[in-house]
Protein backbone atom coordinates (compact mmCIF):
# COMPACT_ATOMS: atom_id res chain seq x y z
CA UNK A 1 0.00 0.00 0.00
CA UNK A 2 2.85 2.66 0.88
CA UNK A 3 4.49 1.91 -2.23
CA UNK A 4 1.69 2.70 -4.56
CA UNK A 5 1.18 5.69 -3.13
CA UNK A 6 4.50 6.62 -3.01
CA UNK A 7 4.29 8.04 -6.69
CA UNK A 8 1.06 9.91 -5.84
CA UNK A 9 2.92 11.68 -2.74
CA UNK A 10 0.32 10.49 -0.58
CA UNK A 11 1.23 10.05 2.96
CA UNK A 12 -0.30 6.87 5.09
CA UNK A 13 -0.05 6.61 8.71
CA UNK A 14 2.00 3.53 9.81
CA UNK A 15 -1.19 2.35 11.79
CA UNK A 16 -3.49 1.95 8.76
CA UNK A 17 -0.69 -0.08 7.43
CA UNK A 18 0.05 -2.19 10.71
CA UNK A 19 -3.62 -2.49 11.87
CA UNK A 20 -4.32 -4.05 8.15
CA UNK A 21 -1.42 -6.46 8.56
CA UNK A 22 -2.45 -7.59 11.83
CA UNK A 23 -6.14 -8.29 10.87
CA UNK A 24 -4.71 -10.45 7.75
CA UNK A 25 -2.71 -12.52 10.30
CA UNK A 26 -5.17 -13.07 12.58
CA UNK A 27 -7.82 -14.26 9.58
CA UNK A 28 -4.82 -16.70 8.05
CA UNK A 29 -4.67 -18.06 11.78
CA UNK A 30 -8.42 -18.79 11.55
CA UNK A 31 -8.12 -20.33 8.16
CA UNK A 32 -5.17 -22.81 9.59
CA UNK A 33 -7.05 -23.69 12.53
CA UNK A 34 -10.25 -24.55 10.56
CA UNK A 35 -8.37 -26.54 7.84
CA UNK A 36 -6.61 -28.71 10.35
CA UNK A 37 -9.42 -29.39 12.04
CA UNK A 38 -11.04 -30.07 8.76
CA UNK A 39 -8.75 -32.69 8.04
CA UNK A 40 -8.64 -34.18 11.29
CA UNK A 41 -12.09 -34.48 11.43
CA UNK A 42 -11.93 -36.98 8.14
Amino acid sequence: MALTTKPFELHVPKAYLYAAMSFSLVVECFNIRASSKRILKY
